[in-house]
């Protein structure tokens, strides 16, 4: 279940991104790590600040807690949370004040629904996560919990692939009739997002349009909560009746808005493009469409081209945007970063490059044995452990018994002294991103600088929460006790069961935290390969900010000095090398032509043999400019056979034959 309410936000928010990928700069990642910013960093600080409320209130009025509670769900804490949520999108903005705004409208709006869509799946886990015991499976894949009349739903695959901005978790009525399931954080924050993106890109009293979205998504948030709670009548009744109907229409308004934005930052940037041609690659300024010419390059070497392409089209809009920011200043450093990037694309445009770059990173990178020895890495299986067990293994109607089983007071002793090791191992890695900010604070781009602070901001989230779910186990909370009771944020905190609770938070120091070595897409989307490889990128400086593919890409365009012979050599010894199981070791002496021997030639193991064979086509096709027959390979193939062609001698069989 986990799994799938999970899906469903990240999901949610790829659709805007996909969607928008004709204007946005902004990496997937980057939206993700939105995803979680709102999940456990805006959570958090709306749990805090909405607990100080209410505590404070009710202490200085003698009022009953529970009545303080009731009225601020629809008076205060809407806009709390509404402003909460777009303290991340503030920061942006405020960050752009000094080395100018580096995103499009499309960037802010994508960005809120982000972190408005983790705010829905924080809701969703803590109310509904623990109850795989009571879960059934529907004719989709999805989930139906049996613990109410208004059933909540869960979507399975199928009915996720057809939805637009689908929520986390849903709702059944009575008779089994399918209810309106708008994921409404997602959707307000989006709105509130477009608003911010307003503020911070337009001009003079322009500006002030912005906070008109930024209103309508507080007001209609407190009226959604009032309608819940109480039925309004008259006047009353006729505006809750109002804001609903266009609160029903809101994933059309987002389409619309991403539509309009994404016309807005096209005409922004389109006059940019003649006047800095340094940043376009030699085959666009030859005329080349922007499309087809990194496309072109994103299949010289793919995956590796296609990365390089994709991040380096985002960077080009980001200096874009920063240009349009303050068109009569100087140039921001940006600008120079992109036309390096640039020129480096147009040298690397020969596969063989890619091949030397990637054999000299593979040679390198760090065994996979060796990284599992490392102590960080068994911490961090040990504090995730737990959590795939609970809400993965036993998350499925089949297995949910096991999320009962594990309902015990040893399982709750263990989770707490697990957590105690995961809050250690999260401060670690804290103090390592503390670190590593001032360097991002000193290059040129504001998105590297905010994925740190968004990393920081929700590790201490995260181990703030977890600190204090600590301090409730100590203080005697039970595995069937709730962490806080009387609670608003959609009364979910008070839903969940405290062992869950704490099997959540470890989750989320698993997910922020993992080791260097392992993945992607939750802590923001860069592949992290070992600390040699994360030092070598620090060093390269500007294509940095492209990550490991920018590492590969300054390695394929640094071999300016190689000519043709130097290639060929180098081509017939990798197959050599390959044949008898070595690597590459770089440019050796001249050419032996002995087959097998690894200088040249012929490689001696029929693999190799016909890997270079391949290889050999491959280049023939791409200097012919069109695809070789099966035919043709037969008749080059039969014209070397029993001879000692090298690969440069296959090539020019082809090229003489066919060219």
């Amino acid at each position: 279940m986990v799994v799938l309410m999970a899906c469903a936000s990240l999901y949610a928010v790829l659709q805007l991104a996909v969607l928008g990928s004709a204007t946005r700069s902004t990496r997937i990642g980057t939206a993700m790590l939105a995803v979680a910013t709102g999940c456990l960093a805006c959570g958090a600080v709306t749990i805090a600040a909405e607990l100080i409320y209410t505590r404070g209130v009710a202490l200085l009025t003698g009022q009953d807690l529970g009545d303080v509670v009731e009225t601020a769900s629809y008076t205060v804490d809407p806009f709390i949370e509404e402003l909460v949520k777009i303290l991340p999108l503030v920061l942006i903005g405020v960050l752009g004040v000094r080395r100018r705004v580096q995103w499009g409208l499309t960037d802010f709006l994508i960005i809120g629904a982000g972190i408005g869509s983790g705010f829905a799946l924080t809701e969703a886990l803590l109310r509904f996560s623990w109850h795989a015991p009571s879960a059934l499976s529907d004719h989709h894949g999805g989930v139906v919990l049996a613990i109410s009349l208004s059933a909540p739903t869960i979507r399975g695959p199928l009915d996720l692939a057809g939805s637009w901005l689908p929520a986390p978790a849903g709702s059944w009525d009575l008779f089994g009739t399918g209810t309106a399931n708008l994921n409404l954080h997602l959707l307000w924050t989006a709105v509130a997002g477009f608003g911010i993106g307003v503020v911070f890109r337009m001009r003079g009293w322009r500006r002030l349009l912005g906070l008109i979205p930024l209103l309508y998504a507080s007001v209609d948030h407190a009226v959604n909560n009032l309608d819940g709670i109480r039925s309004p009548t008259g006047i009353g009744g006729l505006a809750v009746a109002a804001f609903e109907a266009v609160r029903l229409r809101l994933p059309l308004v987002i389409f619309l808005l991403l539509i309009a934005t994404t016309v807005i930052d096209l005409r922004l940037v389109r006059p940019l493009r003649r006047r800095h041609p340094e940043l376009l690659t030699a085959a666009e300024r030859s005329g080349s469409p922007s499309v087809a010419a990194l496309g072109r390059y994103a299949l010289v070497r793919p995956l590796w081209t296609l990365l390089v392409a994709i991040r380096f089209a985002l960077v080009r809009r980001a200096a874009w945007y920063a240009l349009a920011d303050r068109p009569g200043d100087e140039p921001p450093p940006l600008v120079g970063v992109v036309a390096d990037c640039a020129r480096r694309i147009d040298r690397s445009a020969d596969p063989r490059r890619w091949d030397r770059a990637v054999q000299d990173f593979a040679a390198n990178r760090t065994s996979a044995s060796r990284w599992l020895r490392n102590p960080w890495v068994i911490i961090w299986l040990a504090v995730g452990g737990l959590p795939v067990i609970y809400f993965v293994v036993g998350g499925a109607p089949l297995t949910g018994t096991l999320q009962r089983l594990m309902q015990t007071t040893a399982v709750l002793v263990l989770s707490g002294v697990l957590l105690a090791i995961g809050v250690a191992y999260g401060i670690r890695n804290l103090v390592l991103l503390l670190r590593e900010a001032p360097a991002r604070a000193s290059g040129p781009w504001t998105e590297g600088l905010l994925r740190i602070v968004l990393r920081i901001l929700v590790g201490t989230a995260t181990c703030a929460m977890s600190v204090a779910a600590l301090i409730l186990l100590l203080a005697g909370t039970g595995r069937y006790d709730t962490a806080i009771t009387n609670y608003h944020l959609i009364d979910a905190l008070s839903d969940a069961l405290f062992l869950a609770t704490i099997v959540l938070l470890l989750a989320a120091v698993a997910a922020m935290f993992p080791p260097g070595g392992l993945a992607l897409a939750t802590v923001g989307g860069e592949a992290i390969v070992g600390a040699g490889v994360q030092v070598a990128v620090a060093r390269l400086g500007q294509a940095a900010i492209l990550g490991l593919a920018g590492y590969l890409l300054m390695s394929a365009s640094d071999y300016g000095d190689w000519d043709e012979d130097d290639w060929d050599e180098w081509e017939d010894r990798n197959y050599g090398e390959r044949a008898r199981g070595g690597r590459q070791g770089g440019k050796g002496g001249r050419r032996t032509g002995q087959p097998g021997s690894g200088d040249g030639g012929r490689p001696g193991n029929n693999q190799a043999q016909n890997d270079q064979f391949d290889d050999a086509a491959r280049e023939a096709e791409r200097r012919l400019g069109r695809t070789l027959s099966a035919e043709e390979r037969k008749e080059v193939h039969q014209e070397i056979t029993g001879g000692n062609s090298g690969y440069h001698d296959i090539v020019q069989a082809f090229l003489t034959r066919y060219g």
